[in-house]
């Protein structure tokens, strides 16, 4: 180990702030990322604008503590609807990069779906997700029983980022066409990893 000669500035370990809106989301991340890289916020935001704008103030505030922030969000929301989306999307590209959108669409779900599958599909609600993702994990899947941490050792993280992003490169999603209702279901969980 290198020592650090008297007067030269300790390094930092720069942090990536995540911000979460759902329970599912802050449950599962708080489980499997990196809590030297990562600080999951456990704030309660109950759409994305919320949350957009909590990650703005926090960035503008103590930005130097942080090296980004990602806003991990989805479309089951009823109260995320398309324009707020779009307008929350801008403020994250405006933003320099300080602000990293993480979308599902149209559940976190969907998310922990492509911890065991490389097949992209339409989900339609997130009710549409319990019945695969039960079978994929051999036990009746609930969001209650994710959000009490109960299941997040059945899905595996690096497999999950590995084949969302497949998905994502082979559904061609991109800034112009992320809301497309005609896309088949994908998750941007990959960005974390």
């Amino acid at each position: 180990m290198v020592k650090r000669h008297k007067g030269e500035p300790k390094k930092q370990t720069q942090v990536y702030l995540v911000f979460c809106e759902g329970q599912t989301e802050r449950k599962y991340l708080g489980f499997c990322l990196d809590k030297k890289k990562y600080s999951v916020r456990i704030e309660k935001y109950s759409n994305a604008e919320q949350l957009v704008n909590a990650a703005v103030k926090r960035m503008d505030s103590h930005g130097r503590e942080w090296k980004a922030a990602y806003c991990v969000f989805d479309h089951d929301s009823h109260s995320n609807t398309k324009e707020q989306l779009q307008s929350v999307n801008k403020i994250i590209k405006d933003s320099n990069g300080s602000l990293i959108r993480v979308f599902s669409s149209p559940c976190f779900e969907v998310a922990l779906w492509f911890s065991a599958s490389t097949t992209t599909k339409k989900f339609i609600s997130c009710n549409k997700l319990v019945e695969p993702l039960s079978k994929q994990i051999e036990i009746p899947y609930s969001k209650s029983d994710m959000a009490n941490g109960k299941l997040a050792k059945y899905f595996d993280f690096n497999q999950m980022c590995k084949n969302s992003k497949l998905c994502y490169e082979k559904l061609g999603v991109n800034d112009n066409n992320w809301l497309d209702d005609n896309l088949d279901s994908y998750s941007e969980i990959f960005k974390l990893s």
